[in-house]
């Protein structure tokens, strides 16, 4: 079966949203209580870097080695490294 096109699934979305019982209106947006709790006192800053691969793939397997994520291998690193007096 073929795949739709952007049209096609434009015309769908659309379709649904005048359909009774549609959620689009009660869903989703800021409320109370949602979303992750912050781990710690600090605040999280997200910020884009452009890596090799070679050094993506290091990060990767040193992540699942030590069962922590990729930001928490490149935070300690970064506070290794750059914080020294």
């Amino acid at each position: 079966m073929p795949r739709p096109t952007t049209e096609q699934l434009n015309r769908m979305k659309e379709s649904a949203r005048g359909r009774k019982g549609h959620h689009s209106e009660q869903w989703g947006g800021k409320r109370p209580g949602a979303g992750r709790t912050p781990v710690g006192n600090t605040r999280k800053v997200t910020k884009s870097f452009s890596l090799s691969a070679e050094v993506v793939t290091k990060l990767e397997r040193a992540a699942q080695l030590g069962r922590c994520s990729m930001s928490e291998i490149i935070e300690n690193l970064l506070k290794d490294n750059l914080m020294q007096p």
